[in-house]
């Protein structure tokens, strides 16, 4: 359609660049979100990455400390010929190393689920956690020479258990696990 004058003309163009702003304005309203997205994204990463640290530093504290205990025990029971007030005081040390074991808040949970579906498999933990934990899976067939096709894939986890998935299930395919993390 011909446009007869001017300011038909200037209409045009004035609609023109206010749907160009709306959809500018659209546009960077798009952007912004994927920006935040990918910004929690990277918040999220950190934070489990940060637990796995956490853990493992917390795993090398604990197999330090059993292996100081599984030294005072062969220091304990390779004197025993010494007098009991020194027997005695070896004791409470080691009753006292024992209990500040104790104390520690960390919890390792492991199990083995049967799979008999294809799909997803919920796993529950026998004690929640007060943390989202670290899981490991490994699958496996009994009384089969045979590999696994596909791979367990954990699909969700929360403190209470996770989800696992793969296309493997029979009567006799099962779904090993450990997962770490504190009370």
């Amino acid at each position: 359609m011909p446009l007869n004058n001017d300011s038909e003309r200037l209409d045009r163009i004035e609609r023109l660049i206010e749907e160009s702003n709306r959809i500018t304005l659209l546009n960077s309203r798009i952007v912004q979100t994927m920006l935040e997205a990918r910004a929690t994204e990277r918040l999220e990463h950190e934070e489990r990455m940060r637990r796995w640290e956490e853990t493992i530093r917390s795993l090398f504290a604990i197999n330090e400390k059993m292996a100081n205990f599984q030294g005072a025990l062969t220091n304990m029971v390779g004197n025993t010929h010494e007098d009991p007030p020194v027997i005695l005081r070896k004791v409470n040390n080691l009753k006292n190393f024992v209990h500040s074991c104790q104390e520690e808040t960390q919890l390792i949970q492991s199990g083995s689920a049967l799979k008999v579906s294809q799909g997803n498999l919920t796993i529950n933990f026998p004690t929640s956690f007060s943390n989202i934990p670290i899981v490991v899976v490994s699958s496996y067939w009994i009384n089969r020479s045979m590999s696994v096709s596909h791979i367990e894939t954990i699909v969700s986890i929360n403190n209470s258990g996770f989800v696992v998935s793969s296309d493997n299930a029979a009567s006799d395919y099962y779904v090993n696990w450990i997962a770490i993390g504190n009370l």
